[in-house]
């Protein structure tokens, strides 16, 4: 770098080491001479004040080699905060998507259950209905032989003899088929439960496809900001090194 022609005070204390300066009047030419160049006045005539060494000194101003400020060059700190956030990021990411398969393996496990469930239930409601058929079709019959004959079937006496067994049997078989008639409604009502339970359960499968779905392009996004932030980061560390 090229010395100041700046004159500055004599720092007290600090020997002057530097060669006097040689102006450019004073140089001869060699095959013609020169003319004499005007002189810039100086600030000060006192001979105490030379120019600047290279002690160091808060008084003493170089000049740039391009005529251009002198740009401070300042550390760059490292974006520590940034990779920090970043990490976290992923790991929040990451996070989400292991709750969000589990929830979905959970929600087809119980969709499975639930089919299956629903499956037996129905089986056993046509069976059911069946033997209510069956029950009904023979307590018809054994009503009309009884109207008609006036004998009962199993002992071959007249009804009117075993009119209070009679009585006693229409009233077992009334009770029996109002308990299989409220026993099959309580089914046909957990049918309906399980049924609109299955279709929570299918809803709430959608919706976490759909999150999955929306998770899956979240992620996307990010690891294309994440790249974008990575060249950015590595433009600026190019131009810090230059």
């Amino acid at each position: 770098m090229d010395k100041s022609k700046i004159p500055v005070p004599k720092s007290q204390g600090v020997p002057n080491t530097e060669k006097p300066y040689i102006s450019d009047q004073n140089v001869p030419c060699a095959k013609k001479p020169c003319p004499p160049k005007p002189t810039l006045p100086l600030y000060s005539k006192d001979p105490n004040i030379v120019f600047s060494t290279s002690v160091p000194d808060l008084s003493v101003f170089k000049a740039g080699g391009n005529g251009k400020k002198p740009i401070a060059s300042k550390k760059p700190s490292a974006p520590t905060r940034g990779v920090t956030t970043r990490y976290r990021m992923e790991a929040e990411l990451r996070d989400r998507n292991q709750l969000l398969e589990a929830a979905n393996v959970s929600l087809h496990t119980n969709l499975t259950n639930a089919q299956v469930t629903i499956k037996e239930m129905n089986e056993r409601q046509v069976v059911l209905e069946n033997e209510l058929k069956e029950l009904n079709r023979r307590l018809e019959k054994n009503m009309i032989i009884l109207e008609n004959r006036n004998i009962d079937p199993v002992s071959g006496e007249e009804i009117l003899a075993c009119a209070e067994e009679t009585s006693k049997l229409r009233s077992e078989t009334k009770h029996f088929t109002e308990n299989l008639l409220n026993e099959l409604q309580n089914f046909s009502q957990a049918a309906s439960e399980q049924r609109t339970l299955m279709q929570t359960v299918i809803s709430k499968w959608k919706e976490a496809d759909k999150g999955r779905n929306q998770f899956v392009e979240d992620q996307q996004a990010f690891e294309r900001e994440l790249e974008q932030f990575r060249e950015c980061l590595l433009q600026a560390e190019k131009q810090l090194d230059v």
